[in-house]
């Protein structure tokens, strides 16, 4: 007989711990060991709760269920204001909740809240979990610099109202968003390398027949998709193949973040 007590039987800690290392390891076997040879370990797991008050809590949550939303331009609005309010105003008072408070309730403007948070998350890949991240979205590398990652428990991605996202999404979206961090950007038309080189998607065209053989071994719609296009969960998500100049753009990043850090 197993020796496990049960799931509900563990403290709410270890359960959201086995729950992020679901997650990792869905990252990295179906998204980023077999194609770029990386691979992302769970170092730690913590409750973090809001304490800015009840005005700036609500104004943070109206900004985020009504203003933060996509343009007709497909692109996310109010990108300084976005930022500003997670790193400077909500990340920051989980990181340190009695000094950040008190100096974004002072000056909003003042940046030593964004500096607490990008030096603590400098040494790590940090992905924060919320309620939800905006109208449309589903997660963001709201930092590259300090590779930190918001993401939403529930999503309007695709969806008429906010709905809790099933794990596999979840995955797909941290991997997605995981890529940024490693300075990829999404695939687009007129994209150039520093040489003036295209950055061309070959395999998006390759026939359903290869993908299947090459990419996971699944013979779906998404096959062919790159991983950083992205897309709503209710029509499957983004895909989940790499070009091997993502591969080597992401791997390049990796080792120098590794070498500076000394892991």
């Amino acid at each position: 007989m197993s020796s496990d007590p049960g799931y509900f039987a563990k403290g709410l800690e270890q359960r959201h711990y086995e729950l992020c290392q679901s997650i990792v390891e869905q990252i990295n076997n179906r998204y980023w060991i077999k194609q770029a040879g990386m691979q992302f370990n769970l170092i730690d797991v913590k409750e973090r709760y809001c304490t800015l008050g009840p005005t700036i809590e609500n104004e943070i949550q109206h900004f985020i269920t009504h203003q933060l939303k996509r343009g007709t331009d497909g692109k996310m609005m109010y990108k300084k204001e976005r930022r500003h309010k997670f790193c400077n105003v909500l990340l920051s008072s989980f990181l340190d909740n009695s000094s950040c408070s008190n100096n974004n309730k002072n000056n909003k403007n003042n940046n030593n809240s964004k500096n607490d948070l990008l030096e603590t998350t400098s040494n790590i890949y940090d992905i924060w979990f919320i309620d939800m991240v905006g109208q449309q979205s589903q997660g963001q590398c709201i930092d590259r610099t300090s590779r930190t990652i918001i993401m939403g428990e529930r999503s309007t991605k695709g969806y008429n109202e906010p709905t809790k996202r099933p794990h596999d999404c979840i995955a797909k979206t941290a991997a997605h968003e995981l890529g940024h961090a490693l300075s990829l950007n999404h695939p687009q038309k007129g994209m150039k390398f520093d040489d003036g080189r295209n950055q061309i998607l070959s395999s998006a065209s390759s026939s359903s027949s290869s993908s299947k053989s090459k990419y996971n071994n699944k013979d779906n719609s998404n096959s062919n998709k790159n991983l950083m296009s992205g897309g709503s969960d209710i029509k499957g998500g983004g895909g989940s193949y790499l070009e091997q100049w993502q591969c080597s753009i992401a791997r390049e990043a990796a080792q120098t973040f590794l070498n500076k850090h000394r892991y």
